[in-house]
């Protein structure tokens, strides 16, 4: 493989890592509101 080929090889999967990091974090941000709400309601009673 000569340089071309590994960038061609690795920029996708480095797009892929980012997708899913991006779509982790945003996982992580909606989880957390979430358990917030969670821990409220359960505060609540």
């Amino acid at each position: 493989m000569d340089e071309v080929d590994v960038a061609l090889y690795i920029e996708p999967l480095s797009d892929a890592i980012k997708d899913l990091r991006e779509q982790f974090n945003l996982f992580t941000m909606s989880f957390n509101t979430k358990m917030d709400a969670l821990v409220d309601i359960l505060n609540r009673q």
